[in-house]
């Protein structure tokens, strides 16, 4: 009799579990059999195994404005799922946060410090944001062990990692289907995680800094140009519009380069420090290139030879035929001195206005060079 009432407990749970066991259509053809409990209209319990259980969130991606993605790791070798990040278009952002496995505060052996070196490189190298296809914000969080993945209109919270090889296990979680709670699990859980994370803004910041450097060397080059201007006096006007179309160049790349940064969202304090110092200092080389050219008339405007014949009337009134020569050649050498004094007074008014408003992309190079990927926070090994 007892094995008889055992007998029916045990099919009783069978069936219960066969029951239980829904077949869940996922987008894309995929028919995955699921665990599902249905807590609410908007709301599942699923237990998954061989699939990923947040393939509901992969497939709105597309329809998505948004995707925040808090997970422990991410794949080291495989791509799968962080190509599905990286070929998403047109979303107005995604965030992802992770910690890195094996990442420690204090390393117990040279063994462990090697291992997470490499696979802190390799973090760097897997999400670099310029491989992504819509714009990013990457953190790191060397507490985090939560999986949360929202989109506009779905949220996952469970134990799968977004990971490629998660799917090698038993794993459970929650989906949501209502907006209104996607978004207080956006505001509750997701921001108070990115508080304490460390944004990392990828490689691509050096790069910005190298071109950076380039140009403002090529700003200074002009600038030099622009002072010696005597070893060009006989064309200075044709001169300085070459210098200035040079210069005008090399701005706009300058001006591209901090666009990038910008939209880069690197540091907001020193963003805003950026963007007052580019405004001021625009504004004080455009003076500065107006002031010279102001100087210059006068310079432009030196004729040589007229200046040469205005001296034999006014200075050489015997400037006949037996001494014509050598007055010319005194009246030339009076030419040439009034050209250097009228370049000595130009000379002297750049480097009063070089010096009264400092060269324009000083302090904007000294904040570019303070830039950081925060690879150096990061990576915490030798």
């Amino acid at each position: 009799m007892k094995l008889k009432e055992q007998t029916k407990q045990y099919l009783k749970r069978n069936l219960n579990q066969q029951l239980s066991l829904k077949l869940v259509k996922l987008k894309g053809g995929i028919d995955i059999m699921a665990n599902t409990i249905e807590y609410s209209e908007d709301t599942k319990l699923i237990l998954v195994n061989s699939e990923y259980g947040f393939k509901p969130l992969i497939d709105d991606f597309e329809k998505s404005e948004y995707i925040n993605v808090i997970t422990f790791n991410v794949s080291p070798k495989k791509n799968i799922l962080l190509n599905e990040l990286k070929k998403a278009q047109g979303l107005k952002k995604i965030t992802l946060i992770t910690n890195i496995p094996g990442r420690w505060d204090d390393y117990t052996s040279d063994f462990a410090e090697e291992k997470a070196k490499y696979t802190i490189k390799n973090y760097f190298k897997q999400l670099n944001p310029e491989t992504f296809s819509s714009p990013i914000e990457i953190y790191f969080n060397f507490k985090n062990h939560s999986k949360i993945y929202t989109t506009s209109n779905y949220a996952y919270i469970g134990s799968q990692n977004y990971s490629d090889e998660s799917i090698k296990s038993w794993e459970a979680g929650v989906i949501i289907n209502d907006k209104e709670k996607v978004k207080e699990i956006n505001k509750k859980f997701i921001e108070k995680i990115k508080e304490s994370s460390i944004r990392y803004y990828g490689s691509q910041i050096e790069v910005f800094k190298e071109q950076f450097e380039e140009n403002f060397e090529s700003i200074q080059k002009i600038l030099i140009d622009l002072r010696n201007l005597k070893d060009a006096y006989i064309s200075l006007d044709q001169h300085f519009k070459i210098k200035k179309g040079q210069f005008n160049e090399i701005e706009k790349e300058l001006n591209s380069i901090l666009d990038k940064i910008y939209v880069s969202e690197i540091d907001c304090e020193l963003l805003t420090d950026l963007e007052d110092s580019t405004l001021n200092s625009k504004l004080e080389m455009e003076e500065l290139i107006s002031i010279l050219e102001y100087e210059m008339e006068e310079l432009n405007s030196f004729d040589h030879n007229e200046h040469v014949i205005e001296l034999l009337d006014s200075e050489f009134s015997d400037a006949f035929e037996e001494n014509l020569e050598k007055r010319i050649e005194e009246a030339s050498g009076m030419s040439v001195d009034k050209f250097y004094e009228l370049y000595d007074n130009y000379l002297e008014k750049f480097d009063e206005n070089l010096k009264e408003k400092s060269l324009e992309f000083l302090p904007i190079r000294k904040l570019i060079m303070n830039l950081t990927g925060n690879e150096d926070i990061i990576d915490n090994t030798n």
